[in-house]
């Protein structure tokens, strides 16, 4: 993975052309965690970013920032700013990820429809930076090209789900001239993580699966150990099973695979979390061969049956983290202290 690479070029003139950017700023706090605060430095513009579909030049500081994607939206409101415009999270009435409300007090961005990109609606917030974070497929070229029409566009430098939050973080950063804010958003969480490890050390090397099941499906999907998600867990102490080492071993390059249910008896792990919707554990409990597996039968599993899990699990960033995994955690570590009575 490329680290990010920034073109400082030397502080640029208050005016704003087709690539010129300048932003408002916003610091509140959230569950006790601290985003950037209004006060932050900044650092000089224009700047030059080369992503994965080109190169950008940002000639100042944004004051309408219109975010797209995974979440971009957390970075960005974690950095102090609010986005003038950002995709609607259909999964909650709001639109809006729980995490980020709090952050946007009074001013309300416009909501984006996140099925298909509507461009003229874009065309007509006349934002003056896009970020874009893309997750698991490809943002194409072609999108880039019509969002780069009405605004500078920076996109990925790789997938979101295959950077850590912490590289999405430090990019976006860099982007927006807040390396220190960003810096000090990733340092807060890493705070958040080992406290959390140190607070349930019966979870401590136990092995693990992340999964996704359908009712019916003679497969069972497996998250691989270059996710994300996988990586989150093995920092608060978990170890990867096994079978998914070897899975991916076998599969470079990937972040997921299927494993057919005819070999269930390579499914051992001390947990299963599976994933998603309110039907997973009606799922998984009446399949037959999914209860061959000794951890699945026990009941040692954690279902994100709730959008707020499914999303925190998902999109990770300095934002959901903090919000989120303290309860999905205690969850997987109670199963292990209820084994010590």
């Amino acid at each position: 993975m490329q680290s990010a690479e920034i073109e400082i070029q030397r502080d640029g003139p208050a005016g704003i052309n087709r690539r010129a950017v300048c932003f408002g700023i916003a610091g509140v706090l959230v569950n006790g965690f601290a985003p950037a605060l209004a006060g932050a430095s900044a650092e000089g513009f224009p700047r030059t970013v080369r992503h994965a579909l080109g190169t950008t030049v940002v000639t100042a500081r944004p004051r309408r920032l219109a975010t797209l994607g995974w979440n971009s939206e957390d970075i960005v409101l974690a950095l102090g700013l609010i986005p003038a415009a950002m995709e609607r999270r259909g999964l909650f009435d709001s639109g809006i990820f729980p995490w980020n409300e709090p952050l946007l007090g009074a001013e309300m961005p416009v909501l984006l429809q996140s099925e298909m990109l509507d461009f003229e609606q874009i065309a007509v917030l006349q934002p003056d930076l896009i970020i874009v974070l893309a997750a698991y497929s490809n943002f194409s070229a072609i999108a880039y090209e019509r969002l780069s029409r009405i605004a500078p566009t920076v996109v990925h430098q790789s997938m979101v789900g295959r950077a850590p939050w912490r590289v999405q973080t430090a990019f976006v950063g860099k982007v927006l001239g807040r390396t220190d804010a960003a810096d000090a958003s990733v340092a807060a969480t890493e705070r958040f993580l080992a406290e959390l490890k140190s607070r349930y050390p019966s979870a401590s090397g136990k092995t693990f699966m992340f999964a996704t099941y359908s009712a019916g499906d003679g497969n069972l999907g497996l998250y691989l150990a270059t996710d994300p998600r996988m990586q989150i867990l093995q920092q608060l102490g978990l170890k990867i099973a096994p079978a998914v080492e070897r899975l991916t071993a076998a599969n470079p390059g990937k972040w997921r695979t299927s494993i057919s249910l005819e070999r269930v008896d390579e499914l051992e792990a001390d947990i299963f979390v599976f994933g998603y919707g309110s039907e997973i554990q009606q799922s998984v409990e009446a399949s037959n061969l999914l209860q061959q597996v000794t951890a699945i039968r026990t009941g040692k599993c954690v279902y994100l049956d709730d959008p707020e899990l499914v999303w925190a699990s998902s999109a990770l960033s300095v934002l959901s983290i903090p919000y989120a995994f303290g309860s999905f955690f205690q969850r997987i570590a109670d199963i292990f202290e209820s084994e010590r009575g």
